[in-house]
């Protein structure tokens, strides 16, 4: 019974790190695609600064 508890306890920690871990991950993607859409907008106002030029 007690081991049958310390291996649930076990799976239960593995499980929380891995909600962590994936959390975390998640995290980085989203900034990933904030610094991406944050260049676009960049490029998007460089190129109509540019525009009237041509």
């Amino acid at each position: 019974m007690l081991e049958e508890m310390n291996k649930m306890n076990e799976e239960n920690s593995t499980l929380r790190q891995d909600k962590k871990d994936l959390a975390a991950k998640l995290q980085q993607q989203e900034k990933g695609v904030q610094d991406t859409t944050t260049a676009a907008q960049a490029r998007r106002r460089a190129t109509r600064s540019l525009i009237p030029l041509l």
